[in-house]
């Protein structure tokens, strides 16, 4: 693997290397990490258009300031595929739409008709954290890539290559929440790493506090979705490690129904339920 492959789960690594092989007209990938998504949807653009096309090649939508792609995003795409050069038999472009369970439903429609009129060269990749946010139609017309989650021992087996081990390579693993990119990057960058940690500590921090308090300092770490979804996923790291750590069945089944909370709150914002509302029902009831 080269240092610009992705760090993957084996059946993650595998697919993706099929894909590579056969692309598919439209391809989604599925992963819970944003990060992970932009990373292994820009490398996988990026090898299939090879030394042909220049990244002008790669067209991105992204959610707009108010967390949307609008149906007008998707009639500036259609005038851009079209403009496309005579050279057949190979992929030309690459359509790349990030977090694309924020298109709106009318979006989402105006994409179904260029993926069922598909124009020669012009591939589509779609990343997502929920595929059950896409209309059933958009599912059915992508072939679905879904990103494992990195499990320990694959982790271990990429830190150790790193020459990491012992304590700090399990540390983390956890730190990494699931995510072979998150993993890779803290070996590359001891201050992310740092960082991680100590936003972990803080919201250890505001977990142990009152309800009163929890809820104002939970304010300004969930401004945005996309900030508010990494919040949530810190708590249900911190979470998940209380639960093992439970001696009795009881406090098991505890930390068992914050987990549930915590997965419903995730859910809630993923189909762009209120953020505020969302946060705080979950801080309230945790």
């Amino acid at each position: 693997m080269t240092d610009s492959t992705p760090w993957l789960h084996p059946k993650s690594e595998r697919a993706l290397k099929q894909i590579v092989q056969h692309p598919p007209h439209a391809l989604l990938i599925a992963s819970p990490h944003g990060d992970e998504q932009r990373v292994i949807s820009q490398w996988l653009a990026e090898t299939l258009l090879g030394d042909g096309p220049s990244t002008h090649a790669v067209h991105h939508l992204e959610p707009n300031e108010k967390g949307n792609i609008t149906i007008e995003y998707i009639h500036e795409l259609e005038r851009h595929i079209h403009h496309k050069s005579s050279n057949a038999g190979r992929i030309e472009k690459i359509v790349l739409i990030q977090h694309a369970e924020y298109m709106t439903i009318e979006a989402q429609n105006a994409l179904l008709k260029l993926l069922e009129e598909p124009v020669d060269g012009v591939m589509y990749i779609l990343t997502t954290a929920s595929r059950e946010a896409l209309l059933p139609t958009i599912r059915s017309r992508t072939q679905h890539a879904h990103i494992h989650p990195i499990d320990k021992a694959t982790a271990l087996k990429y830190l150790q290559k790193a020459g990491v081990d012992g304590e700090l390579a399990t540390k983390l693993h956890l730190a990494a929440r699931g995510s072979g990119t998150r993993l890779k990057r803290f070996i590359e960058n001891d201050s992310l790493r740092n960082e991680s940690f100590a936003e972990l500590a803080d919201v250890r921090n505001i977990l142990s506090m009152n309800t009163f308090e929890r809820l104002i300092s939970a304010t300004a770490a969930t401004g945005k979705r996309q900030h508010a979804l990494e919040f949530i996923e810190k708590i249900e790291l911190l979470t998940q490690i209380a639960a093992r750590r439970a001696q009795k069945p009881s406090d098991a089944e505890h930390w068992l129904f914050r987990l549930e909370l915590i997965e419903k709150t995730s859910e809630a914002l993923r189909k762009n339920g209120n953020i505020k509302l969302a946060i705080d029902r979950l801080l309230i009831s945790y």
